[in-house]
């Protein structure tokens, strides 16, 4: 098996590494991105647990860096997909530079949580809502 060489961003790699995310192929990479991998790392503050995968106990942190040919022009996603009381939502930070993630990853990921923890009390309380509803 060949294992394809990662590639592009590797000062943002270096900094990721440093903070205990691990780096794989990004297999849906497209023509239009010079990266050929995104980062993640199990999530070290109080989020919801995904729901769906029971393997997970923690929820994953994702970094997806972008390098865009036509001017090197690069970007960064720092995204949370999870499973909450049913329907899936995705939280995402987008069109980062490394400056803002380098200064701000700690900040953002409880951002993310937090909305993401803001979802699951919101859903519950709606399915809450609409059972006592209908019993009247």
């Amino acid at each position: 098996m060949i294992k394809t060489k990662l590639v592009g961003y590797i000062h943002l790699w270096n900094y990721l590494k440093s903070q205990g995310f691990k780096r794989e192929e990004n297999t849906y990479k497209s023509r239009e991105n010079y990266c050929n991998w995104y980062a993640y790392k199990k999530i070290i503050f109080d989020a919801e647990k995904c729901e769906t995968d029971d393997t997970a106990k923690h929820t994953q942190i994702i970094v997806n860096p972008y390098i865009f040919p036509i001017d090197n022009e690069t970007s960064i996603e720092v995204t949370i997909i999870n499973e909450v009381n049913g329907i899936w939502f995705e939280q995402k930070a987008y069109n980062l530079n490394y400056k803002e993630l380098t200064e701000n990853l700690e900040k953002i990921e409880k951002m993310l949580i937090n909305a993401l923890n803001a979802l699951s009390l919101t859903t519950l309380e709606t399915r809450n809502e609409q059972t006592a509803g209908s019993n009247f």
